[in-house]
């Protein structure tokens, strides 16, 4: 733990001012995924797989 915020100590001042804001957002969301990794999330298939279709279709006109 200690050395987690050594590094991240250091490399915090050798941020821009965007890549501070994204890094500060971030970390904010950090407990959050780390709680849906764990609990796992309930995904909604037939809506999952309409999204895939629609995906396809944009992709396969982009690379037309």
């Amino acid at each position: 733990m200690k050395f987690t915020y050594r590094l991240a100590k250091h490399f915090y001042n050798l941020l821009e001012p965007k890549q501070l804001k994204a890094a500060l957002i971030e970390a904010q969301c950090l407990p959050m995924v780390a709680k849906a990794n764990y609990d796992g999330l309930l995904i909604d298939t037939l809506a999952a797989r309409e999204l895939e279709a629609s995906l396809t279709m944009t992709a396969e006109k982009a690379l037309e």
